[in-house]
């Protein structure tokens, strides 16, 4: 694990290596999180819950992949090489729990925002989440937060 993450960090190599899914998972999280250009320790909280539930990692490794993540989404310019991934990777069921994770992190902060709103909408497109999955995903995540 740390090898790998060393890796990444490797000037050479970071160019021409492909990011890890959970790398992309994160930085798109992270992406939602500071989207309404607040970020609350309720949204940090319910992104790592969402890391740790998707993949199971362990709290530090949730830890370095945040940092890695965070400078891998300051050097890209698009959302499309995180959504690859994504697409490529996970079947429908799990792209469309992922836009429910995602809903949960927008929500974690009592308000949903439109910057959010929109964010969630353009990855739901580009990992080909249906729009009526995305929005029963909204609502559902929406009611888990009322209750």
């Amino acid at each position: 694990m740390f090898k790998r993450l060393a890796d990444l960090f490797s000037p050479v190599e970071q160019e021409q290596q492909q990011d890890s899914l959970e790398l992309a998972a994160c930085a798109l999280l992270l992406e939602l999180s500071m989207a309404d250009n607040t970020v609350t320790e309720a949204e940090i909280a319910v992104s790592q819950q969402a890391m740790e539930a998707l993949f199971g990692l362990s709290h530090e490794a949730i830890e370095d992949i945040t940092v890695i993540a965070k400078q891998r989404r300051s050097d890209s310019a698009d959302l499309y090489s995180f959504t690859k991934l994504i697409t490529e990777h996970y079947s429908a069921e799990q792209r469309r729990q992922f836009i429910y994770k995602m809903w949960l992190v927008a929500y974690a902060d009592g308000e949903l925002d439109k910057y959010e709103d929109s964010l969630i909408r353009k990855v739901s497109e580009l990992i080909y989440v249906p729009h009526s999955a995305f929005i029963q995903t909204k609502l559902e995540a929406e009611q888990s937060y009322r209750q």
